[in-house]
Formats: C-alpha cells, sequence, structure tokens
C-alpha cells in the first residue's frame, strides 16, 4: 500500500447519498477530506486546487492504487462530457481526467462528489473530487524525472526555419498520392518513407553499399534550398544524403531512442510541418527531463551531448499539455503531422573505424576554474591515462625527434641535463658524456625508466624536487600541452627556469594547431592523406570526413584542429606492443599515428582520450613575456609542433 493511501485509510466511506436533506456535519467531513487530499497533492505534485471552472480534475480515493483502471474512470466520467485524457501514475490512490470543456467538470462534481460506488471487480471506493491548475505527467514509468528548463549541450530548436509558402510546397510534394506514396511502407504507429538510403529499424542504420535506385526515393530537389540555408546559417558541414519522412495520426508516436551513433555523422535534424507535438528528451544518468514543443516548419538538430547522450521520443497520446503566454496551462489537440528526419550516412568501412570512439560517449569538456579543479581534471584526463598506457605508450617512443636530437647534441660534456616529463627516458641515453636525470608524474612510465637504470623519479612538471640554479640543460617535450589552464602552464616554464643555473637553457616543445604552415603540410596529415588515398581504390570517401568536426570535443585523428582544447584517442591493443616503429623521424605528431593504426578490433581493446591543448603561433613564445629573467634564444615550427629555446639570465 503507498504512502498516499496510507494517509486516506481513516477516511470512512459509509455515507450514503440516501436521503434529500443536507447534512451540516457530512459537508464538513466531505470539505476536511478534500482539503487533506489538496494539501497531498500540492506537495507531492506541486498542483493547486481552483475554484472556478477547469477542464482539470482531481479524482481523489480513485486511483492505480485502488485497483482503479483508466478505462472504469472514463466509463464513469464520459456522461458529463468529452474526455481528452485521464492520468494515472504508479503507487497513487487518485488521479486525474483532462474534460475538453471546463464546464464538463463541475457537472461531475456535481453529480458525483462522495458517491459510494462498486466497481466491476468488487472494489468499493467514495469519489472526493475539485477542480485543478494543471495535471502530473502521464507517465508513471518516468516519475522520477525532474523536469529542467535548460537545453541539453548541443540541441538547437529554431522556429519558423522556413516560410509557410516553402513549407507548402514541400508538404504537397510529400503527400502527392500520385507521384510520392508508392513506396511508403506502415509501421506499427506511423507511415514512413525513406530517400537516399533506407533506415533498417532493426539494426538502426543504413547500408551505405544499397543506395535508393527508384527515381521515387531519390533526394527530393525541393529540399535544395532547405540544405543551402542550414549550410549557410553555419548548422551543418555538408549536406544529408539520407531522410525518413513520418506520417503520423494523431495519438501517434515515436518511443525513446538514441540513433546510431556511428552510422551517422554528428548531427540529427528533425524537420516538422503541418502541427505540432511535444518531443521529450531524458537522461538516465541525471534524471532530467527536457520538453519541447515542435511547432509547424521547425528545425531541431542534435548534436554532441544531445546527439549521443539523451534519449529523444514522442509519447503516444492525443494532446499535448503546454504553458502558454499568460503562464496557462492549456491543452492542444494533436493533428496530422509530418516530421522530416535527416542524416548523413558515414560509409560502413569507415563506421568500423569509429567503432572504438562509439565505445566512449562524446565527452564533456569543461576547462578548470581553479587550480584545485585543474589538478583534478589533469588527474583524470591525463596522469591516470598515462599510468594506464604506459607498456603500450613507452612502446611507440624510441626515436629521438630532430629538433630534440639538435638541441642534446649542442650540450656541453659532462653537462647536468634534466628531462622534466621524460616519458620511457627517451632522451636521457642520447649521449654518454651528460649528467641525465629524468621526472614524470606517471608512476608506470618511471618504473620503466628505473627498469632501464636511468636516474628516474615521480614528479610532477609543477613542483621538480631539484635544487635550484643547478641544472646545465633543461628539456620539456610535449609535457605543457597537457595542461589545463595558461596559470598553469606558466607556472610550468617557472619550474624549469628555476632548476636551471644562470645561462642555463631549456628547450620546450608543444603541439601545435597549425598543421599546415608555410603552405606545407605536416606529417601528421600528409601521412593520412596518404593512407586516405590508398583506401580510395577500395572505398568512397565523405565530405563529412575530409575535416574536424568542429563542434566534437574528440580530435578526429589526422585532421586540421578547430579547437585548441579536445581529447585525443590513444587506442590501446595489446597485440600491437610487439610491432616495432620504423620511422625514424618521430614527431609528436607522428607518434600519435603509431596509436592510431593500433586502432582495437577485438573487446579487450580500449579508447582512452587524454586532454591537449594545442598551441597557436607565437602563443608559446608569448607565455615568456609574463616569465621574467628569461630571454628567447631561438623559436621555431618543426612537424607540427612549436618549439622554444630558452636562456635562464641570472641567479633567482
Amino acid at each position: 500500500m503507498s504512502d498516499t493511501t496510507e494517509e486516506f485509510n481513516e477516511l470512512e466511506i459509509s455515507e450514503t447519498s440516501s436521503g434529500s436533506k443536507k447534512n451540516p456535519y457530512k459537508d464538513r467531513k466531505l470539505e476536511h477530506k478534500l482539503n487533506k487530499y489538496e494539501a497531498v497533492i500540492k506537495k507531492l505534485d506541486n498542483i493547486n486546487r481552483v475554484y472556478g471552472d477547469s477542464q482539470f480534475l482531481f479524482v481523489g480515493n480513485c486511483g492505480l492504487d485502488n485497483n482503479i483502471s483508466a478505462d472504469y474512470l472514463e466509463e464513469k466520467f464520459s456522461p458529463f462530457g468529452k474526455i481528452v485524457d485521464t492520468v494515472m501514475q504508479k503507487k497513487k490512490s487518485y488521479s486525474f481526467i483532462i474534460f475538453e470543456d471546463p464546464k464538463s467538470a463541475q457537472k461531475a462534481i456535481d453529480s458525483l462528489q462522495s458517491q459510494i460506488i462498486t466497481t466491476n471487480n468488487q472494489t468499493v471506493i467514495c469519489f472526493y473530487l475539485f477542480p485543478v491548475d494543471k495535471v502530473p505527467e502521464s507517465t508513471a514509468s518516468f516519475s522520477e524525472f525532474e523536469e529542467v528548463e535548460n537545453l541539453p549541450d548541443g540541441l538547437t530548436y529554431l522556429e519558423n526555419y522556413i516560410e509557410d509558402s516553402y513549407a507548402k510546397k514541400i508538404i504537397d510534394f510529400l503527400t502527392d498520392k500520385d507521384e510520392n506514396q508508392n513506396t511508403v511502407t506502415d509501421l506499427k504507429k506511423r507511415k514512413v518513407k525513406h530517400f537516399g538510403y533506407e533506415f533498417r529499424y532493426g539494426s538502426n542504420n543504413c547500408d551505405d553499399t544499397k543506395p535508393l535506385t527508384n527515381p521515387e526515393n531519390k533526394m527530393p530537389e525541393i529540399l535544395k534550398d532547405l540544405f543551402d540555408k542550414m549550410l549557410n546559417d553555419n548548422l551543418i558541414h555538408v549536406e544529408p544524403d539520407q531522410l525518413t519522412v513520418n506520417y503520423y495520426e494523431p495519438g501517434h508516436g515515436i518511443g525513446p531512442h538514441i540513433d546510431n551513433t556511428v552510422a551517422f555523422d554528428n548531427y540529427i535534424i528533425s524537420f516538422s510541418l503541418v502541427s505540432a507535438a511535444m518531443m521529450e528528451f531524458r537522461q538516465k544518468e541525471t534524471k532530467k527531463l527536457v520538453k519541447i514543443l515542435l511547432k509547424p516548419n521547425s528545425l531541431l538538430i542534435l548534436k554532441r551531448e544531445s546527439r549521443y547522450k539523451w534519449n529523444h521520443s514522442i509519447p503516444e497520446r492525443k494532446h499535448d499539455l503546454i504553458t502558454n503566454s499568460n503562464g496557462q496551462l492549456i491543452v492542444e489537440k494533436r493533428q496530422k503531422r509530418i516530421s522530416l528526419t535527416f542524416r548523413k550516412v558515414i560509409p560502413t568501412s569507415q563506421q568500423q573505424k569509429n567503432q572504438s570512439l562509439d565505445q566512449i560517449e562524446e565527452p564533456e569538456l569543461i576547462l578548470p576554474s581553479n587550480d584545485v579543479e585543474a589538478k583534478n581534471f589533469e588527474k583524470s584526463h591525463v596522469q591516470s591515462i598515462y599510468n594506464e598506457i604506459a607498456d603500450h605508450f613507452s612502446h611507440t617512443r624510441h626515436s629521438p625527434w630532430p629538433g630534440v636530437a639538435r638541441f642534446i647534441n649542442s650540450m656541453d660534456p659532462f653537462s647536468f641535463m634534466i628531462d622534466i616529463g621524460c616519458g620511457n627516458g627517451k632522451y636521457l641515453n642520447l649521449r654518454k658524456d651528460l649528467y641525465t636525470f629524468g621526472c614524470d608524474f606517471s608512476e608506470g612510465l618511471i618504473k620503466i625508466c628505473q627498469e632501464k637504470n636511468f636516474n628516474c623519479f615521480v614528479s610532477d612538471c609543477l613542483k621538480v624536487p631539484g635544487k635550484k640554479d643547478f641544472f646545465d640543460y633543461a628539456i620539456s617535450i610535449a609535457v605543457i600541452h597537457h595542461l589545463s589552464t595558461e596559470e598553469r602552464r606558466i607556472k610550468a616554464i617557472n619550474e624549469m627556469k628555476r632548476v636551471l643555473r644562470p645561462g642555463g637553457r631549456g628547450l620546450i616543445t608543444v603541439w601545435a594547431k597549425e598543421q599546415k604552415y608555410k603552405n606545407k603540410e605536416s606529417f601528421y596529415i600528409s601521412q593520412k592523406k596518404s593512407n586516405d588515398k590508398k583506401q580510395a581504390i577500395t572505398e568512397s570517401k565523405t565530405e563529412a570526413d575530409s575535416e574536424e568536426k568542429k563542434d566534437s570535443n574528440v580530435h578526429t585523428f589526422g585532421k586540421e584542429f578547430q579547437k585548441k582544447d579536445v581529447f585525443v584517442a590513444w587506442h590501446y591493443n595489446e597485440k600491437t606492443l610487439g610491432k616495432k616503429v620504423k620511422d625514424e623521424k618521430e614527431t609528436e605528431a607522428e607518434e600519435e599515428k603509431v596509436s592510431e593504426q593500433s586502432k582495437p578490433q577485438d573487446k579487450e581493446s580500449k579508447v582512452y582520450l587524454r586532454f591537449y591543448h594545442v598551441f597557436e603561433n607565437n602563443e608559446l613564445e608569448n607565455l615568456f613575456e609574463k616569465i621574467p629573467n628569461t630571454k628567447i634564444v631561438e623559436s621555431f615550427y618543426e612537424q607540427g609542433n612549436w618549439c622554444v629555446i630558452f636562456e635562464k639570465l641570472n641567479y633567482e
């Protein structure tokens, strides 16, 4: 028995309706019970009793917890007026009825208030009725969700996106019985028609090797203006090539789902015509619910979290409850509706490559606002990952970068050098006539260094346990770009300067945002294109695959960076640990290729996302304006990396 039922189990129902004489005691007792129900629904559902006409009627002592069905309610209350809907919730001893005419609710109250009735299943009930200002969510299974106003990340809703005249042309085309209804398919709840490719509901994808060849199923030319408008408004980066048209009757809907995250590009578009319907978005992890009334001629675009993390659905009902401009809750009847769903199909071969990334959902990237947040952020998205991938990472790091090798070879014999962020220590034995030391915050990588008998210790690059003014040289190779704030990047350079003696020199390299410099592509880009040309012999590439997805927080291998702060995938696969890397001119960009080529195909493989802040031209040099007692000796670009050699001027 539910709490609401227990709360009212003391309410006697021994009164009868016999006798025409008014009983003052009965009236007082009835009002007392109504007041108690009023307090309960105010507390549990935030619903208020009203003392005038309303189409929303509260029915107390008559809910699912009393073994009452919606059919029985409609049978008892339909004589008083047309019923739009009944709302019943799990574990509740009351329900709600929505009448089309507000006067119908008062008629029901006048006739059934406090009447004792025996139902068909022999349940004895007494109706307690009063009008209310609204009703709760009708779908009981989702009652634990909290409705919020903020739209999910990546969701764009645009009303009146096209003119009525253009909308009418599209509607006429889609409803033309002679030209466009021959290949309409009847589903259980609606009719659909596919253009470009058939959407396969069983597998939730399309077969890119089987485009629809029937002229009736070609992408309609009438939609060309719509595509051009979306492209010009920067809502999409490439035209869709698949369209599913849904023909909805009043009361029809579609269940909660997330569109296939691998088979289609990073956007899904819903375009509404003819009439409105309420779409609901739910996120299971946060228990949040967002409702959007999709009006005629409106455009809905799902990207990022709304595309990958939120279920969306259209509940099956013949009405929607909406709030009007005056803040009043009103009933909006559903009419026939046409919905167009646009997708960009990804080739099957590319889907297989993207499968590993699909195992982890599009992550949220919120940069830290203070040092404590930054430390925790980097621990989760950098340090812990390098501990996990230490063996695989070390396997890909064995050849020195040319610029780093030149710097080390320029050092005076018997100099003291420290490698801050030494990784597996590949630069510590480049010269036998140097005294070299290394530190790294990854215990796994330091363990590998110690197995090679290098002088290494675990240390954060922001706090190196070394004497100030001591080392002749210091290097920091592909380290500072893992720090999530400018303050921490400056602090890292200051710490590097601190351990250097006056006249000592340091080398810093960071990954460049510009993978094309002085009209020349980095190895990172050119190598990817070379691989793509080989693939082009057996497969066609999509326009969507030709550029980095601008709204994604995950960088696409071999593409130009569109953002400075991104996650970069590391594909960990133990099966590749025995393979050697042949290229002797590695850089940060080239070494990422090794990870990309070892994309996992088995269930034991994993994908890790590391945080990077990629540097723009002159950004690294500009940091030294905030670092006193230093001068830049040389700055250069090498294979997708910005590099700076600096000198410490005086003792500190």
